[in-house]
């Protein structure tokens, strides 16, 4: 038997007792326990190992693995063997930042077995790596294992770091969790306590606000996964105000009173957690049912369309929507269409406000505003003629006419003057419309119908007048993400119809300086500092003019979503934005003789990243830190990266005047079947962990391997954020989570898998160029234009576009 024994002197009366054993791990080899005995002055800790020879079975037995004796919640690959090459904690950081997730696993478990082995205690760093990778592989039994002992070998109480990590990995893994964590009396008081709120009362010492918090809401929140919705509420409303997170801890009140049918309340704290983070799109659907149980009905349909349109994965969306309609009355669903026409009728295109100087001599910019679309409905703002792409007039009109356009499989119809006025294009059954306008099953407008125009051909709706607008109606925006929508947009120039595969490609055709007018406010605030606003003008101007025809195969050059840039037409543009842009009118960003591809983001979390590392091959942006933070010569070990996020340091992107709530760090909860659901449910099996494989040097994964009993399913790049759960970046660190210890791996047959992963993560979008937020920090605090695209682009160039070529 070995045994250590640490003495620390205290004063007090004579006081002689025996502190009650308790384990601190199992092995396959040995049973460790830590006992104490004090009398008086004197304390006495013993750690004691006593080997077990035959009441575990060593990993590979037919009796079971060493996982399953451990308590391990998830199942995995044994332990490494003998020969396993051992990699030391700066080995192991090396080979995870480069995609070798297994390798450095179990290579630093090599290594770190080795030193327990050896009765050698490994560095505290080695320790923590190691826990953080056992998290992200699923194996949560393994980590809670190894900072047990390490805290009992290093009489490491007094540490928060490990007693965080471990009291976080048993909240997660559904474990009775002794939150206290950094002395084994309050653990021992809090584990006699039998999980009563009562015993969380008190911050146990040396523990930091913001950790004891966030410990609170895990437990909270557990419990009310458990049904114990008293005592999920008690330890919510302590943890109310300590934990950074307030959307959590208000979504998880409203979960709370939306089981006890408190409808009020629970919609006061959903709008709480929106409030503070309108990305969380899983609430979209709990507020309508919430607003429904309120007889709230039309919100409550708002909210679902909205849901559908920033989940169209959401099955249980759809449905809902399809189940609300069907419950509409005829009368609601006439009312409806009533106020739509005389809306429709009512609107009008406004001349836009301002045309740029010298527009004849500037590039022109093709936007596409519109894909797949069945129909697109307008109100003209001057006098108009329709023409194909040979010039050929088909028809002119006067502002303020009513146009519905349609596609007929492959020709443009469009619907115009007394027809136009009444038409239902809603009715998807092919009868008579309200106009007296026939539309057969397939979207032909039949014979007979008055003002029906058809066009084998493109069709393109031009004005004379610089200054007109065309106002079209209902333009949907945001497909898949939170802010998804559908609103009235006017927009300036030409408007092309596009007839591809049976539905409509809508492109806006406008000068360059004007498209920016529109481009600049809606990628950023137009209040907020001028040198921030110049610097997105631009940056915006860059890239436009190297990406012109980046979509010529689809018909148009940029998009006018977030695969190019916000566009919003004239409805989108802004005085102070407008003289950002006219006063930087012809300033790119050069590099190498041609003008750069200067992509930009809403913020990149203190860190920026290279190109190549988010999209791979060739690109010329490097990784920049905050000005406020330091460079660095390498990735961060996974657990430093961990505590990097949690910790939120002080960073031009981390700015509260500009940086909104859940930008900068965030927290998402996602349950295994939406990420099922979200990947096309891959036949993987039953998912057990999410792996990053290869992390750029601000930490940001660059594929992830989501694996499962039966497979893995493997996503790069960009594509990692929507498939995984609306994540703000690839910038995160993630660990599954269990509703229970019984269903993960309690009992004696554990099945140990996931109910979902919950994501830690910092900034919002890819991190490529330039930090919006941190811009408008750094223009806050006296940068001027130059200083914040020279900081974000520091290989490039501000110059004259005149001296540097457009295309790539």
């Amino acid at each position: 038997m070995a045994s250590n024994c640490r003495l620390a002197l205290g004063c007090g009366g004579i006081d002689i007792g025996w502190k009650k054993p308790y384990i601190v791990a199992v092995t396959p080899f040995s049973l460790t326990c830590r006992v104490r005995v004090h009398c008086g002055f004197v304390r006495f800790s013993f750690l004691m190992s006593v080997l077990l020879l035959s009441c575990v079975p060593t990993a590979g037995d037919s009796g079971g693995s060493e996982e399953a004796a451990s308590g391990s919640l998830a199942p995995t690959d044994s332990k490494p063997n003998e020969n396993t090459p051992k990699l030391d904690a700066t080995e192991a950081a090396r080979a995870y930042a480069a995609g070798r997730f297994d390798r450095a696993l179990h290579g630093l478990e090599a290594y770190v077995e080795g030193k327990r082995s050896g009765d050698e205690l490994p560095s505290r760093g080695a320790v923590l790596q190691l826990a953080a990778l056992q998290r992200e592989a699923g194996r949560p039994g393994r980590a809670l294992e190894l900072l047990e002992w390490y805290r009992a070998a290093s009489y490491d109480d007094g540490e928060y770091g490990v007693a965080h990590q471990f009291a976080r990995v048993s909240a997660l893994s559904g474990r009775e969790s002794w939150v206290a964590g950094d002395a084994s009396e309050d653990r021992e008081r809090l584990a006699e306590g039998n999980g009563d709120a009562s015993a969380y009362r008190d911050r146990p010492q040396g523990m930091p606000e913001r950790v004891w918090g966030e410990l609170l809401l895990f437990e909270g929140r557990r419990a009310r996964l458990a049904g114990e919705y008293g005592r999920a509420q008690e330890l919510l409303v302590r943890a109310d105000g300590r934990s950074r997170f307030v959307a959590d801890v208000a979504m998880e009140l409203g979960f709370v009173h939306r089981a006890r049918e408190e409808h009020a309340e629970a919609l006061a704290a959903f709008r709480r957690a929106l409030r503070h983070d309108r990305g969380r799109t899983m609430l979209f659907l709990p507020v309508a049912r919430t607003k429904l149980a309120l007889n709230q009905d039309e919100a409550a349909r708002a909210r679902v369309e909205q849901a559908v349109r920033a989940m169209p994965w959401s099955s249980e969306a759809r449905d809902l929507r399809e189940e609300l309609q069907e419950e509409m009355s005829e009368a609601e669903r006439d009312e409806r269409q009533v106020a739509e026409r005389e809306h429709r009728r009512e609107a009008e295109a406004h001349p836009a406000a301002y045309v740029a100087e010298n527009r004849e001599e500037m590039p022109m910019v093709r936007v596409g505003i519109g894909e797949e679309v069945e129909s697109v409905s307008l109100k003209t703002g001057g006098a108009y003629r329709l023409t194909d792409r040979s010039g050929t007039v088909h028809r002119d009109g006067e502002a303020g006419e009513l146009l519905h356009f349609l596609s007929g499989g492959d020709r443009v119809q469009v619907i115009a003057g007394a027809a136009a006025q009444d038409l239902d294009l809603s009715n998807e059954s092919g009868s008579v419309s309200d106009g007296g306008v026939e539309i057969d099953s397939e979207g032909r407008i039949l014979e007979g119908g008055v003002g029906a125009l058809g066009v084998p051909d493109v069709l393109v709706l031009q004005y004379d007048e610089e200054d007109a607008t065309s106002l079209v109606f209902d333009v949907s925006f945001g497909r898949g993400i939170f802010s998804a929508g559908a609103e009235d947009r006017s927009y300036r120039g030409a408007l092309e119809f596009q007839p591809r595969g049976g539905r409509l490609t809508l492109v806006n055709e406008l000068p360059l300086e004007e498209y920016l007018y529109s481009v600049v406010p809606s990628e950023m605030p137009a209040s907020w500092p001028r040198g921030a606003v110049e610097a997105q003008a631009v940056a915006a101007r860059s890239y436009t003019l190297a990406n012109l025809g980046r979509f010529s195969r689809r018909g148009y050059d940029v998009s006018g979503d977030v695969r190019s840039a916000h566009y919003r037409g004239v409805t989108g543009e802004h005085p102070a934005a407008r003289e950002a842009v006219d006063s930087t009118a012809g300033l790119v960003l050069e590099q190498a003789g041609e003008v750069l591809n200067a992509v930009y983001s809403a913020n990149a979390a203190g860190y920026t990243e290279a190109g190549a590392s988010v999209w791979g091959g060739a690109d010329d942006h490097i990784a920049v830190a905050d000005p406020k933070l330091e460079s660095r010569e390498a990735p961060l070990p996974l657990h430093e990266l961990w505590d990097w996020i949690l910790d939120s340091p002080e960073s031009y992107s981390g700015s509260a005047r500009f940086a909104s709530s859940g930008a900068y760090r965030w927290r998402q909860w996602v349950t295994v079947d939406e990420i099922d659901e979200r990947l096309g449910r891959p036949d993987i099996g039953r998912i057990t962990a999410i792996v990053a494989v290869g992390r750029g040097i601000s930490g940001r994964a660059e594929a992830v391997e989501v694996r499962g009993t039966e497979g893995t399913a493997t996503i790069r790049g960009d594509a990692i954020r929507p498939r995984l759960g609306d994540l703000r970046s690839n910038l995160f660190v993630a660990e599954p989570w269990f509703e229970s210890e019984s269903e993960s791996g309690g009992g004696e047959e554990p099945e140990a898998y996931p109910a979902g992963f919950v994501f830690d993560g910092a900034g919002w979008g890819h991190g490529v160029g330039m930090c919006q937020t941190g811009a408008a920090a750094m223009a806050a605090d006296g940068y001027d234009v130059a200083d914040i695209v020279g900081h974000y682009y520091p290989r490039a160039d501000l110059t004259a576009i005149e001296d540097a070529t457009h295309s790539k």
